[in-house]
C-alpha cells in the first residue's frame, strides 16, 4: 500500500473543510509602465495568470477560463490599495479583460495625497510590483508525487489589487475585511518524516472524497502549528534582510522564502557573502615579474632553502629560485640582506598538497602525465593552486572576519580621514552679517613597512627531499608562524617598539566595562549601540571575536530571563552577529588589586582593519648553528603593517571574568 506523510493524511482528511474556508489569497504581479497614462491617471497591468504557485496543500493554479472567474466585484470595481491596507485606498479598478490566460486590469488613481504620491512612484518607475487579492471558491485536484499535488481553482473571485514595495509572499495569505480566522489556514510545505498508510486514492478529486479514518492528532491543530512555524521563519528571514541589505537582495529574500530555506541557511549565506565582499576589497599587485602560471607552480621553497644553505641535489638545484630572487630585488629595489633569498608571495602550489601537509584528508583530483612532461614525469597536474599569500591569510582569524588586505605595496601609504564636519546655520533673508566660515577638517592614517621576523628550523634530511608533500609542509610551517604574529599584532599590537598598532590599542574605539561581574545580554547590546552611535555600522557587516572561555560562559548564560532562556551564544552568533574565538586575545590580568582572569570580547566592522603587505618573503638560512643536530636554522622576514581606518567601527570589553 502506498504511504504518505502524516501531514498529507491530515490534509486529505480535512482539506474539504479547510480549502473551501481559505481567506483572501495574494499573488505577486508586475506593473508594466508602458500601461501608465498620465492624462487619464490610469495604469494597466496583469493582475493574475495561470503560473503555478506553491501553497501548503500543493501547487495552485488559477484557471483563467471565462466561467472560472467570478466577475461580481470586478464589475462593481475592486479597490486599488497600497500594500494590502484597506485604510490606504488609492484608486479603483475600472476595466478588465482576460487575455493569453491572464487577467489584465486598468486602475485609476484617486485624488488623495497618498494616491498622488503612489501614482508618481509608478510614473517614476519606483513602485513596480503589484499583488492580487482573490477568494478561492471551487477547485479540482490532480494527483502528484509526495512533493505535492496540483490544485486548479475552477471558481475564484478577484477581491482587490495592491501596489506593494514587496509583493506578498505567495505561501502566506493576508487579511481582508472578508476573511475569517482559521487555525489551519497556512500549513505550508508538507513534512515527510512520518509515513502512514494512505487514506484515499490521491488521484481522485478531493471534493468527492470521504475520509475513512480519523487521525489521532487533530489536523487543524497540526496545520496551525505548521503555520505558526512558517510565519516565524518568513519573519526572521525578512528581518535578516533588513539588517544585512548588502548581502541579501530582495530577490534573494523571496527566493529563500519560496524555496523553504531555513533561517540557518540564510545566515550561512550572509556570512559567505561577508567574506566574499572582504576579499573583493583587496588590492593585488603581486606578480611583478610576470611569471607564468607554470613557472609559479614549479617554484620550490625547499629548493630555495637548499640553495641558500649550500645544500643541492643537482647542479641546477635552486638555480631558478635564485634567478627569481635576483630579478625581484632588481626590479623592485627590495633591500635584501646579504646571503638571503627573496620569495615573491604569489608563488603557487597545489592546494590538495597543502591540505595533506596539514594532516587533512581530502580527495585529490589528479590527472596523469601530460604530453609536455619529460620521461621522468616531473610535472603532475593538480586542479587547484594557492599562493603563499593566500596560505598566509587563510590561517589568520582577522581575515575570516573580513579585514581588508592591501597587497603588493612598494611605498608608504596614507588614507585621508574626515576629522570634523562643516556646520550649518539658519539665517534671516538679509542677516546683515556674514555667516561664519565653516570648513571640513581632515586627518590621515598611514601605513609604513614594518619587519616581522621569525625563526624556525628544518632537518637537513627533510630539505633534501623533493616530495611535493614536504614542499607543502615547509610552506605551511613558514606561513603559520607569520600568520599568528600578524593576527596577534592586528588585535593587540602596541604601536611601540616597531610593532603595528592593533585594534585594542587604537584611540577612539568604544569600550564597555563589566568590572568582572557576570555578563548580561545588555553588555553586547551596548557594544552594538556604540558602533551604531558612531554611524560605523553603515560601513559594513559587524562581526565579533572573543576567547574560548568566554564562549563557554555565553553558551550557559540566557539572553532573557524567560521560560525559553535561549543562550547568548547560539549558532556561532551573539546578538545576531557572527562570532568567532581565538587564543590570541589577552586573558590573565588583574584589576584593582583583586586578581581574576580578564578576557576580551571585540565587536566591529572588520573591513575597517587594514593590513598592508609589501609582497615578498625574505629568508636567511644558517646551516652551522644547529649542525650537530643535523638541523638548518631558517629566519624569515615579512614586511607588513596594520592600522584601523575608523576606530569607532570597533568596541570592546576587556575586563570579562568568565568564571563570574
Amino acid at each position: 500500500m502506498r504511504a504518505f506523510s502524516f501531514l498529507r493524511q491530515c490534509r486529505l482528511v480535512s482539506e474539504k473543510t479547510k480549502l473551501e474556508q481559505l481567506p483572501v489569497q495574494h499573488r505577486a504581479a508586475k506593473v508594466e509602465l508602458a500601461g501608465y497614462d498620465p492624462e487619464k491617471r490610469t495604469v494597466e497591468f496583469a493582475l493574475s495568470s495561470e503560473e503555478p504557485v506553491q501553497r501548503y496543500y500543493g501547487a495552485e493554479v488559477l484557471d483563467h477560463s471565462k466561467e472560472s472567474i467570478d466577475p461580481s466585484r470586478l464589475k462593481r470595481g475592486i479597490p486599488l490599495l497600497y500594500n494590502h491596507d484597506p485604510n490606504k485606498h488609492i484608486g479603483t479598478v475600472t476595466d478588465y479583460r482576460v487575455e493569453d490566460k491572464r487577467l489584465i486590469v486598468t486602475a485609476r488613481f484617486g485624488n488623495s495625497a497618498l494616491a498622488k504620491e503612489k501614482e508618481q512612484d509608478v510614473a517614476d518607475g519606483i513602485l513596480k510590483d503589484a499583488s492580487a487579492g482573490y477568494r478561492p471558491m471551487e477547485y479540482k485536484r490532480d494527483g502528484g508525487d509526495k512533493s505535492g499535488d496540483t490544485y486548479r481553482w475552477t471558481k475564484w473571485m478577484p477581491m482587490e489589487a495592491s501596489l506593494c514595495p514587496i509583493p506578498a509572499d505567495p505561501t502566506v495569505g493576508t487579511r481582508s475585511e472578508d476573511s475569517e480566522a482559521s487555525g489551519a489556514q497556512y500549513a505550508v510545505r508538507c513534512l515527510d518524516e512520518v509515513d502512514v498508510p494512505a487514506v484515499a486514492d490521491p488521484k481522485t478529486e478531493v471534493r468527492s472524497m470521504e475520509p475513512n479514518a480519523t487521525p489521532a492528532i487533530d489536523p487543524v491543530q497540526v496545520g496551525a502549528d505548521a503555520a505558526k512555524a512558517e510565519r516565524t521563519r518568513v519573519s526572521e528571514i525578512h528581518a535578516l534582510g533588513q539588517r544585512h541589505g548588502r548581502e541579501l537582495s530582495r530577490e534573494q529574500i523571496e527566493k529563500f522564502v519560496n524555496e523553504g530555506s531555513s533561517v540557518d541557511a540564510v545566515r550561512s549565506h550572509i556570512l559567505d557573502k561577508q567574506i566574499e565582499m572582504a576579499q573583493k576589497n583587496e588590492v593585488r599587485n603581486l606578480n611583478v615579474l610576470n611569471l607564468s602560471d607554470k613557472e609559479k607552480q614549479s617554484y620550490s621553497v625547499t629548493a630555495a632553502l637548499r640553495a641558500a644553505s649550500g645544500e643541492k641535489l643537482g647542479s641546477k638545484d635552486g638555480e631558478f629560485e635564485r634567478e627569481v630572487s635576483d630579478a625581484y630585488i632588481k626590479k623592485t629595489g627590495f633591500s635584501a640582506r646579504d646571503g638571503s633569498i627573496v620569495i615573491p608571495m604569489d608563488i603557487s602550489m597545489a592546494a590538495n598538497a597543502i591540505d595533506r601537509a596539514r594532516g587533512l584528508r581530502k580527495m585529490e583530483t589528479r590527472a596523469g602525465l601530460d604530453t609536455n612532461s619529460n620521461a621522468n614525469g616531473e610535472y603532475t597536474i593538480f586542479t587547484e593552486y594557492v599562493s603563499l599569500i593566500e596560505l598566509l591569510r587563510n590561517q589568520m582569524k582577522v581575515r575570516a572576519l573580513g579585514a581588508t588586505f592591501l597587497s603588493g605595496l612598494s611605498d608608504n601609504i596614507a588614507f585621508p580621514k574626515q576629522a570634523t564636519a562643516g556646520s550649518t546655520s539658519w539665517v534671516a533673508d538679509n542677516p546683515g552679517a556674514d555667516v561664519a566660515d565653516s570648513n571640513l577638517t581632515f586627518s590621515q592614517i598611514s601605513m609604513s613597512p614594518k619587519i616581522l621576523q621569525s625563526t624556525t628550523s628544518f632537518s637537513r634530511k627533510l630539505l633534501l627531499q623533493s616530495s611535493v608533500d614536504v614542499e607543502a609542509l615547509v610552506r605551511n610551517d613558514l606561513m603559520a608562524i607569520m600568520a599568528l604574529a600578524i593576527d596577534l599584532a592586528a588585535l593587540t599590537g602596541t604601536g611601540a617598539n616597531n610593532q603595528p598598532k592593533g585594534i585594542l590599542n587604537q584611540t577612539g574605539i568604544g569600550s564597555v566595562a563589566t568590572g568582572g561581574a557576570t555578563l548580561t545580554y545588555d553588555d553586547f547590546l551596548a557594544l552594538e549601540e556604540l558602533i551604531a552611535d558612531a554611524n560605523a555600522d553603515q560601513l559594513g557587516p559587524i562581526a565579533q571575536l572573543t576567547t574560548p572561555k568566554v564562549r563557554r560562559k555565553l553558551k550557559n548564560l540566557p539572553q532573557l530571563a524567560n521560560t525559553i532562556a535561549l543562550p547568548i551564544w547560539q549558532d556561532n552568533e551573539v546578538n545576531g552577529y557572527r562570532a568567532e574565538v581565538t587564543n590570541q586575545l589577552p586573558t590573565p590580568m588583574s584589576t584593582g588589586g583583586t586578581p581574576y582572569a580578564q578576557h576580551t570580547f571585540i565587536a566591529g566592522v572588520w573591513n575597517q582593519l587594514l593590513i598592508g603587505e609589501w609582497g615578498a618573503l625574505e629568508i636567511i638560512t644558517d646551516p652551522y648553528r644547529l649542525k650537530k643536530q643535523g638541523m638548518i636554522e631558517v629566519t624569515t622576514y615579512e614586511t607588513c603593517d596594520v592600522n584601523v581606518r575608523n576606530a569607532p567601527a570597533f568596541a570592546a570589553m576587556t575586563d570579562i571574568n568568565p568564571t563570574a
